[in-house]
């Protein structure tokens, strides 16, 4: 792996190059895959009423969810407790949110994508290895998005299956242990599914 610095402070979402999910369709996906997919598509909606019924408050607070890794929305950059304190890298996931952080210690890496599409290809292992690198400089990292529900825990999600070997649903349910709002779109499950490939853990 790359150190950290390798990696542009800011790297954009390539939607010009923008391909469907035409690498890999559902009918030849292996059977644990399609049991995955068919089941958090039919759990989504379910928790994304549960999320509606949620106070704002609970979604802004950034949670550990795992050791030095943490989840937030937009608002947990602007913490300057959180940041002045406890982290040492940010992983902006919204394509929609431009800042500068005020902390100039604290690295920020943009991976910017869109919520309820498909990705771009190899986005997800590019933001897996962003934490992962982080952690192995003994290093603390908050990957956020609009609220911290669907880009960023997708992201926390592709490293903790390729760099902890954790499968996608006990993975989802150790997350959401820590931060219960945690609902990837189900596009986004079917984008790591296509950026992972076989390190995709169901």
């Amino acid at each position: 792996m790359g150190a950290l610095l390798a990696f542009p402070s800011v790297f954009r979402d390539y939607t010009d190059n923008f391909t469907e999910w035409k690498q890999q369709t559902f009918s030849s996906l292996p059977a644990l895959m399609k049991v995955v997919i068919t089941k958090h598509e039919k759990s989504w909606n379910a928790k994304l009423a549960e999320n509606l019924t949620m106070p704002l408050i609970v979604m802004e607070k950034p949670d550990q969810v795992h050791p030095g890794v943490w989840i937030g929305s937009y608002s947990s950059v602007v913490n300057d407790d959180l940041m002045n304190n406890r982290i040492d890298v940010v992983l902006n996931m919204a394509i929609e949110c431009d800042y500068t952080l005020k902390q100039p210690k604290t690295q920020l890496v943009k991976i910017g994508i869109e919520d309820g599409r498909l990705t771009n290809c190899g986005v997800f292992r590019k933001a897996a290895e962003v934490i992962y690198n982080a952690r192995e400089n003994g290093q603390s990292v908050l990957a956020h998005c609009a609220a911290g529900v669907s880009r960023s825990a997708t992201a926390v999600l592709s490293y903790l299956m390729i760099y902890e070997g954790m499968g996608w649903s006990d993975g989802l349910t150790y997350v959401q242990k820590s931060r219960p709002c945690v609902n990837p779109h189900p596009l986004l499950v079917r984008s790591v599914i296509r950026d992972l490939g076989s390190d995709f853990i169901p």
